[in-house]
């Protein structure tokens, strides 16, 4: 019996070892396959990098490694009319921010139509800049209300269900003023200086009192004091406007707020999901 006994008991330490010994190999298997999902998601955010603008939608599953990835970005739930002053954005994230605070407190965003081939946001007249007030996110969508269509120089137009939802700002750290006046066909913009502003290709954002009269501009070059092969008049037509000498100018920032998806099969559970969010510039 006392043999039986240290049998049984011996048994029991074994089983518990066995099964201590599986329980951590699966957990170093989730850790490892964790990690690797993790990475394949941030390869899916530098693949959207390269898919047309804005338009970073990759919803065909592509295989990556041992597992494979997703990516979206927010598009707008419904259609909306030239007059709505409330939409609804389908995205699971709350990754939309205000756009300069303290100069403006307002959530600005851009609407893109996904056409195709896709707008050419140098000189679209499809894309329409908006300010919001109010946003109120949840875990699906966000809701944006209280709305000022056609801001700037573009033009409030209707959009179609799943339009492409941009993030628009301006850095007011990252500022300059025109040392000339700057005409619409000039293809090179004369500044007081380009110090802090991103190297190109890049936007620029020049201000005028009358707000229809403001205009994003393109440089695909800068010198010390100036921005050169200048495309006026960005998501407006590619029509530029007229501007005085010491305008202010500051650095555009047009982005898409994408999200990635990296999956790995796993036999022995569910799948290994993990899912980065980015802010994906254009031309970049």
């Amino acid at each position: 019996i006392a043999t039986v006994m240290v049998m049984m008991i011996l048994a029991l330490f074994a089983a518990v070892a066995v099964s201590l010994v599986t329980t951590g190999s699966s957990i170093g298997l989730q850790e490892e396959q964790g990690v690797e999902a993790f990475y394949i998601a941030e390869g899916g955010m530098h693949y959207a990098a390269k898919k047309n603008f804005p338009n970073h939608d990759v919803s065909s599953a592509v295989n990556l490694g041992s597992g494979s990835f997703t990516t979206s970005v927010p598009k707008l739930k419904t259609a909306i009319g030239t007059g709505d002053t409330q939409i609804t954005v389908l995205t699971s994230t709350d990754g939309f921010l205000q756009a300069a605070p303290p100069a403006d407190t307002n959530y600005w965003i851009m609407l893109c139509d996904t056409a195709v081939p896709a707008p050419d946001l140098t000189a679209s007249s499809t894309c329409e800049k908006i300010s919001f007030t109010t946003k109120t996110p949840s875990a699906t969508e966000i809701l944006f209300t209280v709305g000022t269509r056609g801001r700037d120089s573009s033009t409030a137009a209707s959009h179609l269900q799943n339009a492409v939802v941009l993030m628009y700002t301006w850095d007011t750290a990252i500022t300059t003023n025109l040392s000339s006046a700057a005409n619409a066909g000039d293809t090179t913009i004369n500044v007081n200086s380009t110090n802090g502003f991103a190297s190109p290709p890049g936007f620029i954002r020049i201000i005028e009192a009358n707000e229809n009269n403001r205009e994003d501009v393109l440089y695909t070059g800068t010198t010390p004091t100036s921005f050169t092969g200048c495309i006026r008049g960005a998501f407006n037509g590619g029509v530029g406007i007229n501007h005085g000498n010491n305008r202010t100018v500051y650095q555009s920032e047009i982005s898409a707020l994408t999200t990635s998806t990296g999956v790995i099969p796993n036999i022995l559970s569910n799948n290994v999901t993990r899912r980065v969010q980015g802010a994906l510039m254009p031309l970049k």
